[in-house]
């Protein structure tokens, strides 16, 4: 076989078809021949290499491939249909039929491969030597029992606000445990970096590494005794997840497997890394719809679907907002959420999900309309502007209240799906507010963009409470919120000398609201400096810093 794998694959095809004509022709002289012989085995060992070339290392069990094809998907937990059925067969194929060729006692020798069952959507997960080492390095580099109650304890908050992401692998949910109460949690957590379940290992670790990354600036990790600095384990648990991920649709293709991308898309997006976030997101969307996740019901109540639907909503959503932010086409269709407005649903339990959802959409006709520009016109961008506004309408009830009403954890989803819809609504308008200066047809779009830049602000200013931090790091974040502050300062720089009395007022108002959020900027980046980085935040400042020096230098040399 090592001679094989130096061969060039033209090499290999045209002596994979000289084989297979010798044992035609043996087939032929001999009939009654059964038994494989050597060019029988030796065009097998041929088409395992090139299997082993050509094709990943696992592929999707054979339950996912039905509920692939199926109209709905399967429960996990629903029984084995009878034997002797007409699908009875269909349950041997593990693989599409194409490969179904491949599938022999021959070419199944010498497998020493081990397959485990981990009862999720997918029934079969491939253990490698790879995966053995990966998940050895990992554990190697796991935090004491100790130190997972601490940082436990410190990231409370955190805890709370990524609660949906985290339940599964965290334990019992944030808001039941008391904060002298965490043992219960602390445990499962060491029992979950402890076991043999890739995905179950996978995904705690990469919550391990948003919780660490959410913790306070002033915390202290000298007291944990960690194997390795902060910075260092972080990066090492999502690379290490990232390449588990990566290696096999198997582990992927589970929910744990489904949420653990969902959180590494958090992690990226949180340090400043969209692309990344956008490339893990893709490939999350790619399983679910496999799955069928696209075609759930939202009139039933069982728990799995429920789970599931949050799942692919949270896919939809931030899938179709990185395509947004970074020029890229979307891959989701509004279809696949369509049944949350068609279906009769009577209580308003799927409020929160409808208002996502709408926004989502909305984002979608402004990629649409970004990607080609025939559709770059004042009338489409008019009409994008007013379904923003109905859906601004629609926002749940609980959240119209004050701050002060709300659970901590629905303060910080309010703030930033607010966050969310203003600054969609910054990017459907900037085409036109930066031709407003010689286009008068473009006033409307200048006047919508600053007013969605100042709710940025002021709502970032929430988001930043130095009393009430609801997150400690997130560079997407920050760097929205610095181009509403540009399009501020931009605005404010481009005014003629002839200004009346109201836009003097509204520019003293802008620049305060600007002072404001380099306020806040100074206070993100001097909480994390102790432990982290945050680049975004940084630059963000620095930039803003240099700007408003400049200014106080030309009012100067004005009033002088």
């Amino acid at each position: 076989m090592g001679a094989d794998k130096r061969k060039s694959m033209r090499e290999r095809t045209s002596e994979l078809e000289g084989m297979i004509t010798q044992i035609l022709t043996k087939l032929d002289s001999n009939p009654t021949a059964t038994r494989p012989q050597d060019a029988e085995t030796k065009a097998a060992e041929a088409l395992r290499s090139l299997r082993t070339e050509l094709l990943p290392s696992t592929t999707l069990g054979a339950d996912v491939l039905a509920q692939h094809h199926s109209p709905r998907l399967a429960s996990p937990m629903s029984e084995p249909e009878e034997s002797g059925t007409a699908n009875d067969n269909s349950r041997h194929f593990t693989n599409p039929p194409l490969l179904s060729l491949f599938d022999n006692s021959v070419l199944a020798k010498g497998n020493e491969q081990h397959e485990l069952s981990n009862g999720e959507l997918s029934s079969h997960v491939t253990v490698t030597d790879k995966h053995r080492r990966v998940l050895s390095a990992l554990k190697s580099l796991r935090p004491s029992i100790g130190a997972i109650g601490v940082i436990l304890r410190a990231s409370r908050q955190s805890l709370r606000q990524w609660q949906d992401a985290l339940r599964d692998c965290m334990g019992p949910a944030v808001e039941e445990v008391d904060q002298d109460e965490f043992q219960t949690t602390q445990e499962f957590i060491h029992r979950s970096l402890q076991s043999d379940s890739i995905p179950v290992v996978a995904q705690t670790f990469a919550c391990l590494a948003l919780t660490m990354q959410q913790l306070p600036g002033t915390f202290d990790f000298s007291t944990l005794h960690l194997p390795a600095s902060p910075d260092a384990l972080q990066d090492h648990y999502i690379t290490a997840v990232e390449t588990l991920m990566a290696s096999d649709d198997g582990l992927a293709s589970t929910l744990e497997g489904m949420s653990c991308l969902l959180v590494q898309t958090k992690y990226y997006v949180n340090l400043g890394k969209p692309r990344k976030g956008w490339l893990t997101i893709r490939r999350a969307l790619n399983f679910a719809q496999m799955l069928g996740f696209h075609r759930l019901s939202y009139t039933q109540n069982d728990p799995t679907l429920i789970t599931r639907r949050s799942i692919w909503l949270t896919i939809f959503q931030v899938e179709r907002y990185l395509s947004l932010l970074l020029g890229y086409p979307s891959a989701c269709l509004d279809a696949y959420v369509e049944g949350l407005f068609t279906d009769q649903i009577a209580d308003g339990r799927l409020d929160r999900e409808r208002f996502v959802a709408k926004i989502g959409i909305i984002t979608g006709q402004i990629i649409s309309r970004n990607q080609d520009p025939q559709k770059m016109t004042i009338a489409a961008t008019l009409k994008i502007d007013q379904d923003l506004e109905d859906t601004r309408n629609m926002m749940p009830a609980p959240w119209r209240g004050p701050d002060s009403d709300l659970p901590e954890a629905d303060v910080y989803e309010k703030s930033i799906m607010i966050a969310f819809l203003h600054n969609v609504r910054i990017l459907a308008h900037l085409p036109f507010m930066l031709k407003s200066n010689t286009d008068r047809r473009c006033e409307y779009s200048r006047i919508a963009a600053l007013e969605s830049s100042r709710q940025m602000i002021e709502n970032y200013h929430c988001v930043r409470h130095p009393a009430r931090p609801l997150v400690a790091v997130c560079g997407v974040f920050d760097f929205q919120v610095f181009t509403a502050a540009m399009l501020l300062i931009i605005n404010l720089l481009g005014r003629s000398d002839s200004v009346n009395e109201t836009d003097i007022h509204e520019d003293s108002k802008d620049w305060s609201l600007i002072d404001g959020f380099i306020a806040d900027l100074q206070l993100v980046a001097k909480g994390i400096s102790s432990y982290g980085s945050n680049t975004v935040a940084k630059q963000a400042l620095t930039v803003l810093e240099d700007l408003m020096k400049a200014r106080d230098c030309t009012d100067g040399a004005g009033a002088g």
